[in-house]
């Protein structure tokens, strides 16, 4: 049996008598992780002491470049930290996707997430590395920008793309922050419906929670199981890099997807579903925790439930690569629907309640992120500032279009840092490739709000 496996399925004796002092303890093995990395991803520490007395490097990363301390905080594991950090584990390691380890911890509210503190982790790494993207999903940003570590080195970070877990943790907090919020108390007759939805969104991150057990979820099988026993189910599902959301409510089922699928088929259909108690736990724990065919996704599982579509909802399609936020978003309008429907029958009345709420919401979470960072920006070293400004006009030439009073809004706030002195190369850059192509919608707005603002770069 294999190193691995014997981490696997082995016991703390089977781990210490595979181990010898001939034995090559920093490489990747079948399963894509190191020895001790696994030991981490199995939440063992008993077998971690013995792969790190054998002398195995504490930092050396995964193929996504996690350390073993990455999924050790992220299994919430004080213990298993505390040994790593002990034997001088970097507690600012960051992924090749330029993510450092205090990120999860920090938004689960970890006791990891002081632990890591406490032992020298840049909260304002994580901070950026969290506000970046959440900017890049929220404006549908494409591109990179740089954030800066622990010591002021640039990091250059894709503004697309993020995982599931990641995606359902920041809209369940987003819904909970604007059902407290002063713009949302003209929508208060929403909010039984609201509260219903960010249940489901805490029993979604529950499963999630899962896909880091994926060799051994069986012995989780009793508690998803009980997760599953509820009628009202938001399903975020992942296949070949790509992510969609299902929901199920009772006999009407939700199919999201605002990709290419969407672009041909509808980015947010309800159905009914003619067969659907064959949608039962073992077809959910298939579709989130197994490898999956692009064609059960997209065309067979609408064959096994018998789907007739009922309704089609008004939602843009996604523009760039946040999949996983694109569809995870639709989701909150495609449960909103259906909870209306069942109160009235109405689906044209339904159709219209979900997309104010839907579209009420997104554009204060919009506002929130932005008025974050701009705040945020002040207070920030020359490093970090640089690159916040970055992100900042990502907004403004990306997002932001001149004809509309709300953008014009938050171009108003962005322009002040843009047209400080330090910082007028990021105007002229833009300038310089987009007045090549003035007359293109994005090269117009440009040269239009530079003429307001009375900007010459």
């Amino acid at each position: 049996m294999s190193l691995a496996k014997t981490i696997i399925y082995g016991q703390v004796a089977d781990v210490r008598a595979a181990v010898n002092p001939e034995m090559e303890l920093d490489v990747i093995d079948e399963y894509g992780y190191t020895p001790l990395i696994q030991t981490a991803i199995m939440d063992d520490v008993e077998k971690a002491k013995i792969i790190v007395n054998a002398g195995a490097a504490i930092d050396f990363p995964d193929l996504t470049g996690r350390t073993a301390l990455h999924w050790a905080a992220d299994n919430n594991n004080l213990a298993f930290c505390q040994l790593l950090l002990d034997h001088q584990a970097n507690p600012n390691a960051y992924s090749l996707a330029g993510q450092p380890i205090l990120v999860m911890p920090f938004l689960r509210q970890q006791k990891t997430a002081e632990l890591l503190q406490k032992r020298g982790a840049d909260v304002a790494f994580a901070q950026d590395f969290i506000h970046a993207k959440l900017l890049g999903h929220r404006y549908k940003l494409t591109g990179h920008v740089d954030i800066v570590d622990n010591t002021n080195t640039f990091i250059e970070i894709d503004f697309e793309g993020f995982y599931i877990e990641f995606t359902l943790a920041m809209i369940d907090g987003s819904l909970k922050h604007f059902k407290n919020h002063f713009r949302a108390r003209a929508l208060r007759g929403y909010f039984g419906k609201l509260n219903k939805i960010i249940k489901r969104f805490d029993i979604a991150r529950q499963l999630v929670y899962y896909h880091h057990h994926n060799i051994d979820f069986k012995n989780y099988e009793a508690t998803i199981n009980n997760l599953l026993n509820d009628d009202f189910l938001m399903i975020p599902v992942g296949y070949q890099g790509h992510a969609i959301s299902f929901v199920r409510y009772h006999n009407l089922f939700a199919y999201c997807d605002r990709g290419a699928y969407g672009k041909e088929h509808g980015p947010l259909n309800i159905y009914r579903m003619t067969h659907s108690h064959l949608l039962n736990s073992n077809l959910i724990k298939y579709l989130l925790y197994k490898q999956k065919p692009r064609r059960f996704v997209e065309e067979q599982l609408q064959e096994l439930l018998g789907l007739e579509r009922i309704a089609t909802l008004p939602i843009s399609l996604q523009i760039s690569g946040n999949c996983s936020w694109a569809n995870i978003e639709a989701a909150v309008h495609a449960m909103l629907f259906m909870l209306f429907v069942e109160e009235s029958g109405d689906f044209e009345e339904s159709e219209q309640l979900a997309a104010h709420f839907f579209n009420e919401w997104i554009e204060w979470d919009k506002d929130v992120a932005l008025d974050y960072y701009i705040n945020s920006f002040y207070s920030a070293n020359p490093a970090r500032k640089a690159s916040k400004a970055a992100a900042l006009a990502a907004i403004l030439f990306q997002s932001c279009e001149y004809q509309s009073a709300q953008d014009m809004e938050r171009v108003h706030k962005i322009m002040p840092i843009l047209t400080l002195p330090e910082y007028d190369y990021i105007l002229k850059n833009y300038k310089k490739v987009f007045s090549k192509q003035s007359h293109t919608p994005i090269g117009k707005d440009l040269l239009a709000i530079l003429d307001d603002f009375g900007v010459d770069v």
